[in-house]
């Protein structure tokens, strides 16, 4: 029986993909904490109403959170529409469109970048969309709140900008360090395939079994193959 204690690499786990994107929703969630007790204690002229609007943007994050223990494509996509909503009321409580947190219309991109799915980055594209047409419409129809005072709408616009940036670049890093992993493993996986080394007990040596379509003369580099002088001598 062959021994297996060297086997194929074994691919990038669930989890580990799971963590990371639990993780950055952790951090977005710490930093609109941060965010929010800055505007509430230190910032004047704000209003509680774009205080509010500062506080929803946790909420996703701490939804993130969930994937740690539930995880599925269904659940990211409502993750995505629930950072829609969020964005949406965020930019809504702090003057609509022309307010100072308009870019968190833009968090399901932000989020969708630390998924590495296409499928979801278009997703969220269409609700970002959807987010920022919504609050237009609303602020149209004259039912939004006041836009703060500028010298509080220059902190809160910073803000925005600052956490949208951050996220996704945070994001889109760690979605390109899986995808090298992952293209790292399936490289090492392919080269496995085709010269892989397996274990014979009591043979007292590893002999190489090549793929097919491959020489026998073919050895893998810093590997020598015994029987290849016994080939080379016998024609």
């Amino acid at each position: 029986m062959a021994d297996t204690s060297e086997t194929d690499p074994v691919p990038l786990p669930a989890a580990e993909e799971v963590k990371d994107i639990a993780s950055w929703h952790g951090a977005w969630l710490l930093g609109i904490v941060a965010a929010f007790f800055a505007v509430l204690l230190g910032l004047r002229g704000a209003g509680p109403v774009a205080v509010a609007g500062v506080a929803a943007m946790a909420v996703p994050g701490a939804a993130g959170l969930l994937l740690l223990r539930w995880d599925g494509r269904i659940l990211r996509a409502a993750l995505l529409a629930l950072w829609a909503f969020c964005g949406a009321l965020g930019c809504m409580l702090a003057g609509g469109v022309e307010g100072p947190l308009a870019s968190w219309c833009l968090a399901p991109v932000v989020a969708a970048a630390v998924f590495g799915a296409p499928l979801l980055l278009a997703e969220a594209a269409a609700l970002s969309l959807f987010a920022a047409a919504a609050t237009a419409m609303v602020q149209l129809a004259g039912l939004l709140p006041a836009a703060p005072r500028p010298e509080a709408g220059f902190w809160l616009g910073l803000i925005s900008l600052a956490t949208t940036g951050l996220g996704l670049g945070a994001g889109l890093l760690l979605a390109i360090r899986r995808m090298s992993r992952r293209e790292s493993e399936r490289h090492d996986r392919d080269r496995d395939w085709r010269f892989g080394k397996i274990h014979q007990p009591g043979a007292g040596e590893s002999r190489l079994v090549l793929g097919d379509g491959e020489q026998p003369e073919r050895q893998l580099a810093g590997h020598h193959h015994p029987d290849a002088d016994v080939r080379r001598h016998r024609r």
